[in-house]
This record gives structure tokens, sequence and C-alpha cells, in this order.
């Protein structure tokens, strides 16, 4: 049991939370802390029974105390020291359709806490209450204030910044739909400048923002407005404008009402440079626009944004041109959980690794890591990622290895079993991407194998020859073991394991019944629609009850729908193959037309590695192209 004494006012409430809740820290033997104020970071000397912790922030207390819990699990008595490279790091899970519930949120801080991340952008494009427009995160189980205010209260006993990351510009799609936005909206996503409402609704957002939280900042948004004034604008006022013009006009009104609550801006960065060169993405070879300097380098705080590039010399520079024109400048990369069902690993450590090593020489002192697209991998798989970055904030030169002692120690479950819960993404067929070079997308194949039509397989031409079955039995029994042996991570494993057992099965039987129908195999094919089509209807059931089930652990369960239809699709289209092969062999109808249709090679826009595992962030696309 570990007990604390000293100066603990302003961490005993948090420390309670955690000893209470995560087991790294429940010890069979007992430990006495002496807690004292002092100028350094980190520190902690442990003798036996008799441990100190000296901290300069609440923050860096947890820290300590997750440190601790790291070097116990090898000695008793030991000296640990740490200084932050990083002035703040932190993370921003976007929850516009995966809303974490209260417990969600508590269980998030908790883990943040122990690894000494300090800043949580609450990412809620669409997601917050608004007085005066109900239909502002209508139907999606949006965060009230006093929910906002709950959440924000409990982060606060661990010393964790919560700042509100919103749009006010473009990504409202989920709001500008309803007819009630007719007036707001210039296209589906973006909203219309130079209208009174369009301003009158941002300012009762950053009023109920300004209400809810106590953070002085709010990241405004502001990205990918690529379609500006080229919608009802244009109808409105017979030409499209100049797109910088109007941006920035904008920007400077978004300000301005945000100075009126005394509030400062964050935004991500793209919309400040030119766009001539790379398109609709910015990069290295993009400078700012010359609007920039109208608005002075104190007037915002730019979020450069990149989880592509493995290149260090692409992020310095990339980062200078911010430095060069902004003060306050924060750098967000990506923990790549937005693919499939699977938190890529291997990139994501890659980038993360490149990119923060370039924060530390060009002098970037605030960073955090991005989640996109909740209806993906569940966030609570990127914990290992999260490591990397709270590692890099304390250290100049991170250790793998002690990452991955330390991610066990204080999770209870090796770095290792997180990190094969990629593999579900990677049958031994097919090469893992090469993410040394940059624009590599990586695999989906848990998405395309589950989800593929059995009777009008997409990718039934670049399968030619493969198997997954063995592949993915073998997967199963290892997440049933993972399963089993860290119990309190079986929501994870459950539903990687039943994944592994559905591929299992009807990864291959596509292809199969369109051999046999070539081949005028009846007995195969009615053994497919008597038994092989049901038991994968079965294990599809299964895959569906355990992400339901993780889904319903740490998240509200709007947004559920959105997943929920994917299976609904694989049962009605198992249906619809087992009559279409009934008729057939009943001699009904005198062609499986689906089976006679030729097959090509699914080439998709996101598919320029040749990596046919990946469909991006179109699951729908797998099942139908249209």
């Amino acid at each position: 049991m570990i007990t604390i004494h000293g100066e603990i006012s302003e961490i005993q409430n948090g420390f309670n939370e955690i000893v209470n809740h995560l087991s790294a820290f429940k010890l069979q033997k007992d430990i006495k802390i002496n807690v004292k104020k002092s100028d350094k970071d980190v520190f902690v000397k442990c003798d036996k029974s008799e441990a100190v912790i000296e901290y300069n922030k609440p923050i860096n207390f947890f820290r300590a105390l997750g440190q601790m819990i790291c070097a116990l699990s090898g000695n008793d008595s030991f000296v640990i020291e740490e200084r932050e490279v990083f002035e703040t790091m932190g993370c921003s899970p976007e929850i516009n359709l995966n809303k974490f519930s209260m417990e969600g949120h508590k269980a998030w801080f908790r883990y943040m806490a122990v690894l000494g991340l300090d800043t949580y952008l609450m990412s809620i494009p669409c997601a917050y209450k608004v007085e005066g427009y109900p239909y502002f995160g209508y139907m999606s189980g949006a965060y009230t204030p006093e929910e906002i205010k709950e959440t924000v209260a409990y982060a606060q006993l661990f010393g964790i910044e919560v700042i509100p990351c919103v749009q006010f510009l473009s990504h409202l799609g989920r709001f500008l739909q309803w007819y009630a936005a007719e007036d707001l909206r210039d296209t589906e996503k973006t909203l219309l400048v130079q209208s009174e409402k369009t301003y009158e609704f941002i300012e009762a957002c950053v009023k109920t923002l300004a209400e809810s939280f106590t953070s002085d900042k709010i990241n405004v948004g502001m990205d990918e407005a690529y379609d500006l004034g080229t919608g009802r604008y244009k109808e409105i006022h017979g030409t499209e404008g100049n797109q910088d013009e109007l941006f920035f006009e904008h920007l400077k009104k978004v300000i301005d009402i945000l100075k009126k609550y005394n509030k400062k801006v964050m935004m991500w960065s793209d919309m400040l440079f030119e766009r001539s060169k790379s398109g609709a993405s910015y990069g290295a070879d993009n400078d700012v626009c010359e609007f920039v300097k109208s608005i002075g380098s104190d007037a915002i705080s730019p979020i450069c944004w990149d989880y592509y590039s493995p290149f260090e010399e692409q992020y310095e520079q990339m980062l200078t041109k911010h430095t060069d024109n902004f003060n306050d400048v924060w750098f967000a990369g990506g923990i790549w959980a937005w693919i499939s069902n699977s938190v890529e690993y291997d990139r994501t450590i890659l980038v993360t690794n490149a990119a923060l090593t370039a924060c530390k020489k060009v002098g970037v002192k605030k960073a955090f890591a991005t989640f996109w697209y909740g209806n993906f991998a569940n966030y609570f798989q990127g914990l290992l990622g999260l490591s990397y970055f709270a590692e890099h904030k304390y250290y100049q030169t991170i250790s793998e290895e002690k990452i991955a002692k330390d991610f066990e120690a204080l999770f209870k479950v090796p770095a290792s079993a997180f990190r094969k819960l990629t593999d579900l993404e990677y049958p031994d067929c097919y090469p893992r991407p090469d993410y040394s070079v940059r624009d590599q997308v990586h695999g989906a194949a848990s998405m395309v194998l589950l989800c593929e039509d059995i009777m009008m397989g997409l990718f039934d031409k670049d399968y030619e020859g493969k198997k997954f079955g063995e592949y993915y039995k073998k997967l199963a029994l290892t997440y049933k073991e993972y399963s089993d042996k860290y119990s309190e991570w079986s929501y994870i494993f459950d539903f990687h394991r039943a994944l592994a057992e559905a591929i299992s099965v009807k990864g291959d039987l596509g292809r199969d019944i369109l051999n046999a129908y070539k081949e005028h195999d009846t007995a195969f094919l009615k053994e497919c629609a008597d038994k092989r089509i049901p038991q994968v209807m079965r294990l599809a059931d299964k895959v569906r009850d355990a992400h339901y089930e993780q889904w319903h652990k740490y998240y509200k369960t709007f947004g559920w729908q959105e997943i929920g239809r994917r299976y609904g699709i694989i049962e009605e289209r198992c249906k619809t193959a087992i009559s279409r092969l009934n008729a057939y062999l009943n001699n009904e109808i005198d062609c499986l037309e689906e089976l006679e249709e030729p097959r090509l090679p699914y080439v998709h826009k996101w598919s320029h590695n040749n990596t046919t595992m990946n469909v991006l962030w179109e699951p729908d696309k797998i099942a139908s192209p249209y």
C-alpha cells in the first residue's frame, strides 16, 4: 500500500484516484512517500519502504509516482531525476463520433497523469451543446456544460489542462446538414463567411466554451477549408472571391470574438500557408501567406501538424517556417488509429520519433498526439503511442527499451502485446509497408476481409492465390492467450480475437466460392450455403458483440449506430449469398451474374504504394463501390 505525507494538499485527491483505480499502484508491500514541493521537475528517491518525491507542478508528481512504480519492478532502492524537455505535452483524441463517457474520460486522464502528459485538447467540433442552436450536436451525445465542467474538474486533480478543440470554419458537416443551419452554410461542411448570422453563431459557441472550460485557450480549428466561398457564398455574391482574403478576414473576426471573452486563439496552421505548390496539403515546400504578417506574430498560436513524414529534416524545415513567423508554436503528431481496427505502431513510432526530435532541435516546446476518426481503432489501444510522446517530454534521447519496460509496469500488459494488435492488418502473404519512405499507406486487412462482399468481392483479383485462414487462426489463439493473461485489457484483445476468428473462415470464402462456381463444383457451393456462410454469420455476430462491449466500456452509445450498420450489412449480404446459391443449385436461375463478372484490381486513390489492404476512411466502399 502506498501512503503519502508532507506537502500533499494539491495532489491528495488525484493520488487517491490513481491508487484506487490503477492496479499497478496496488502494491503488496507498504511504501511511505514524503512529498515535497521544489524547483525539481521529477525527483524520486526510494529506499525500500521509504521514499521521497519532489516536484514543481502537480502533473510532475504523478509522473514521479508512475516512474517510482516502474523502477520498483526491478529494485527497491533507487534515485530518479527527470527534467522537462517540452513545456507542454499532451493528446487530442477526436471525440466527435466516439465520445468518451464520463468514466472514459476519467480513465483516460488517469493514464495521462502517470505518463506525465499535462494537456488534453478536447476535440469536439460538433459535440457540445450551444444555447439557441438545438441542432448543433443534435442526437449525437453532445456534451452539456455540466458534463464539460465535471470533465475539466477531474483533469485538474492531476494538473491536466483541458483545452476546447473546435471548428469555426469547416469540418462542420454534422451540423450544417440540418435545414436549421441553412443560413450558416456555404458548402456542406463550411460556414458562410461575411454573414452576420455566422458570427452570431460563433460568438454563441465561444460564450458556451468560455463558461464551460477554465483554460484561457481555444483551438478554433480553421483547417482544410479548401471549399471556402465556393457554395452559397458564390450564389449570393456572384463570385467565389479571393480565398485568402476571405479566410483572413474571417480569422480576424474570430480573433476579435475570442478577445471579447479573454481567450487566446490556437488553430491548425495549414490555411496560413500557400497552397499552390502542394495542393490541398502543406509541407516544407509551402511558404506562409502574405496575409500572415498582417495579423501579427502573437495573435494566434499555430499548430503545425504532420503525421506522415519519416524525415526529420522535413519537420525541421516546416517548424522553422512557423517559428520565423509566430511566437507560440505548437506541433501535432498522430497515433495512427484511423485506418482500420488496429493502431499502426510501426508508423506511429517512426514518425513520432522523427517529429519530436525535430521539435527539440528547432525549439518548439509544445506538442501533442492526435487521434482521428473514432469509427476505427479503439483509442485505448493508443496508450503505447502516448508513452512515446511522454518519454520525449522528459528526455532528449529516448530509450525504446525503457518505454517497453515502463509500459508493462504501469499498465500490466507487455508493449509487445499491444504491438501484436497491428498484426491483424498484415497477413503473412503480404509485405508490410516501408515507412521510411513517405506516403506509404498502412494496411486495413481486417476491415477488408471482414466487410468484403462474399459474392461480389472487390478485392478478388488482388487476392488471387492468397490464403488467409491459417494465419488468422493462429492470431486468434494469440489474442485469446493475451485476453486470459492480461484480463484488464480483455476488452481490447477479445475484439481482435473475434475478428481473427471470423476472418479465418470468411477471408478466403468468397474466392473459394468463385473458383468452385467456375469449376462447377456444386457440392462445395451447397456446403457453403448450408454450413460455411451460416458459420460466417455466427462469427460475425460474435465480432459485433465484442465490438459493442468494447465501445460501451468507455464511450457513449451515440456513434455506435455507424459501427453497428457494418454488421447489419454483413448479415444481409450473407443471407443474400445463401439465397443466391440456393436459387442456382435448385435450377431457379441459370447463372450467378455476380460471379460471371470479370474481376478487376482494386485501384483506390490511396493505393499508390500498391498495398491493396488499404481503403482508408471509406469502409462502406469495401462492400460496394457505389
